[in-house]
């Protein structure tokens, strides 16, 4: 599913979301913001703010436990989201439950490099101090 995943990012594939995200799915956003599958399918919509350069998974493992699996992998991208350029490496963690067919539940993710390299404002924002566990 997760490189399924990304093949459906880089061919801008919403109808794969709209079929393997739960109603209730949620996703914990390395920036901080938490957004519903509702709220990624209309942004997902909006080609022009975005879209998805690259995207390359390492370090994948699945754990199965009963009806649930849990997937943790490293996650590096290049991608234009909300109109801001994106280029960084995640590790996120995937959760999964049956329910006829595997559909996911929720995501979180942590930035581990990278910054967001242009604002789709003119604004400059006060660079913050990152570290490895800095989102």
């Amino acid at each position: 599913m997760e490189n399924d995943g990304v093949k459906a990012d880089l061919a801008g594939d919403t109808a794969f979301y709209q079929k393997a995200l739960a109603e209730d799915w949620t996703r914990g956003d390395s920036d901080g913001t938490f957004y519903t599958k509702a709220e990624v399918m209309k942004l997902m919509a909006d080609a022009k703010d975005f879209k998805t350069n690259s995207e390359k998974l390492s370090q994948l493992k699945v754990r199965v436990y009963g009806n649930t699996a849990v997937a943790t992998y490293k996650d590096t991208y290049d991608i234009l989201f909300k109109g801001e350029h994106r280029a960084h490496t995640i590790i996120a963690t995937d959760t999964f439950r049956q329910a006829g067919r595997r559909m996911e539940a929720g995501r979180e993710s942590r930035r581990v490099s990278g910054e967001v390299a242009a604002y789709s404002d003119a604004r400059t924002r006060p660079s913050r101090k990152r570290n490895a566990y800095s989102n």
